[in-house]
């Protein structure tokens, strides 16, 4: 089976079950996560808009993938590391 690589990879974020777009160094498509996260939304991944993120989250940016499991280990990482 060949893996499609588009420049950019969902990841878990420092080994966490948050799950991030981020741009793939390995490929030099994108120039930032930025530029990586706007391709991604551009193929159909979905992304928590900043304000949706909880207020005391440490990582207020755009790029997370938004989907209830996300939602919630956002949470369960504000509730444990961020109280």
């Amino acid at each position: 089976m060949c893996e499609v690589r588009k420049g950019y990879v969902i990841a878990a974020f420092n080994f966490t079950d948050m799950l991030e777009v981020e741009r793939d160094d390995s490929m030099n498509i994108y120039e930032d996560d930025e530029q990586a996260v706007e391709a991604a939304v551009a193929e159909g991944i979905r992304i928590i808009p900043v304000d949706e993120l909880p207020k005391n989250f440490d990582r207020r940016y755009y790029g997370w993938i938004d989907t209830p499991e996300n939602r919630r280990a956002i949470q369960r990482y504000c509730d444990q590391y961020l109280s």
